[in-house]
């Protein structure tokens, strides 16, 4: 890759600290009004200024980018509920510095609630009869306090000035917070401040995800919690790390599993999945730790990994329904995600719309532009990790010994499954990439910014090309069945993208 890795870290930083500021300004406005709490507004301006000094958002990117755009977010939803209610008595003088071109409807409000972690208490309360205004007016308190809470839980050192005490006569206390799943919160625990520090939770709380707690000792890492009447007093536990990387335990433990032990494996499955990356995977891994710094272990099984674009540099990992070679493709393709959101934050890449008019090979189903661009530009970086093991793999004389410093149970299925991995990686991203060439040059989804990613991605996928012959040679020898599989995966595509009729 041509492209710098450190220059897209520091210009995603920069834009995070302009939001911080911008995000700041316009707190001022709501300072003499009662749009929001008094209280809040102070706590918010504080941490705002706080994050508005890059320094302290790197401290811990992920939760500083979700907080920021929940905040940001939240004061539109402020605004637009003043518009609202002020076209509705036919005033048009509006108490804030917002512009609004159109009249705003109600399914402005519900689309708001029922895209985040608010949809469950919207359905109940309209539920039980209320309107969606008179749910957002229920609602909206709710967010104010779990933003609150999570400033003081996450970026306790942003208020040191401001009066806020470690006991509980504090007037913000008791705070309202809402479990994190995407950094590990849970049931058995919560991942709170800029390292993730875990604090077990003894039993389920009664309002969970919602938690009530009735303060935080920062200094002394010491969570105070009332659950069914009882006060309890929760000590921090180091979350362990691998070079620099968290490992946030985020799925429910049995009852029979030692979360020490656990903690122990599975740091030890990553540091062996970080050394194949750096000695046979050079480009991944170079790649990898630019973008990844959090990991959060999962156990459904319907989940393979996911990320998300606020909560940039953490990744969502299955932990027990893959195996050392899945573990390595999934920690690659989340890293993918992150590369590419971080590149999206800084330019218009694609003409995004609904319209599902392209084969994903991938989701075996029709796909927007979006879908179709994000896995071109993830899974390149699969057929880049299991390319640079094919080469080593099929040049060595004895490649289970190759790997088996790392993975003990290495053979000759998974060695199989290394090579199949690249030439099905191959297969389908030849098929994307011809409908990704007619989205530029014909349709106009992809921005000559977008492109030029593409062709970065392009460049450094053809590089293989010799290694794709010789590795179709390989399969065919070792494995007839894998072979037909990709010859017939590679004619069913050929025949789907042929099918859309794109000229």
């Amino acid at each position: 890759m041509k492209l710098s890795y450190n220059k897209i870290n520091q210009d995603n930083l920069k834009q995070l600290s302009e939001l911080a500021s911008s995000v700041h300004s316009d707190l001022k406005q709501f300072e003499d009004k009662d749009f929001i709490h008094p209280r809040a507004v102070q706590v918010f301006i504080c941490a705002t200024q706080f994050l508005s000094k890059q320094d302290n958002i790197l401290a811990n990117i992920a939760i500083s980018s979700y907080w920021l755009k929940q905040l940001d977010q939240y004061i539109y939803l402020t605004e637009l509920l003043q518009v609202f209610n002020q076209q509705d008595t036919n005033n048009n003088h509006l108490d804030f510095d917002e512009d609004f071109d159109e009249e705003i409807s109600e399914e402005e409000f519900f689309d708001y609630w029922s895209s985040g972690h608010f949809a469950q208490p919207l359905n109940d309360l309209m539920t039980d009869g209320m309107d969606i205004i008179q749910a957002t007016n229920k609602l909206k308190p709710l967010q104010e306090e779990t933003l609150i809470a999570y400033c003081i839980l996450h970026f306790p050192l942003a208020f040191k000035d401001l009066g806020i005490t470690n006991e509980p006569t504090d007037d913000l206390y008791p705070l309202t917070y809402h479990a994190l799943f995407e950094i590990g919160d849970s049931t058995q625990a919560l991942h709170l401040g800029f390292d993730f520090t875990r604090y077990p939770l003894p039993q389920t709380p009664e309002n969970f995800p919602f938690i009530t707690i009735d303060f935080f000792n920062h200094k002394d890492q010491v969570l105070h919690i009332t659950n069914n009447e009882k006060n309890i007093a929760i000590q921090a536990i180091k979350s362990p790390s691998v070079r620099n990387l968290h490992l946030l335990v985020g799925h429910e433990l049995s009852a029979d599993e030692d979360f020490s032990i656990f903690q122990s494996q599975w740091s030890d499955k990553t540091s062996k999945a970080l050394d194949i990356l750096q000695y046979h995977a050079e480009d991944a891994f170079e790649c990898f730790k630019s973008f990844t710094r959090t990991l959060v272990s999962n156990d459904q099984e319907h989940i393979v990994s996911y990320s998300l674009q606020d909560i940039p540099y953490v990744s969502t990992i299955n932990l027990i329904h893959r195996d050392d070679i899945d573990y390595l493709d999934d920690l690659i393709h989340e890293n993918g995600h992150h590369f590419l959101n971080s590149l999206l934050n800084l330019d218009e890449l694609i003409i995004e719309d609904d319209e599902k008019i392209f084969f994903s090979p991938w989701r075996n189903a029709k796909r927007p532009i979006r879908g179709l661009y994000h896995a071109y530009c993830t899974f390149a970086w699969a057929k880049i990790l299991f390319a640079s093991l094919t080469k080593k793999v099929i040049e060595s004389s004895d490649p289970k010994d190759l790997l088996a410093p790392y993975i003990p149970e290495m053979n000759n299925s998974q060695i199989q499954k290394i090579v199949f991995r690249f030439l099905e990686e191959t297969i389908m991203l030849n098929h994307c990439k011809s409908q990704l060439d007619w989205a530029y040059r014909v349709d106009n989804k992809i921005t000559d910014a977008g492109q030029k990613i593409v062709s970065e991605f392009t460049d450094s996928i053809d590089r293989y090309k010799d290694l794709e012959e010789h590795s179709f040679e390989w399969i065919k020898k070792h494995s007839a069945l894998e072979y037909e599989k990709l010859i017939s995966l590679d004619r069913e595509l050929k025949k789907q993208v042929e099918s859309l009729n794109l000229r």
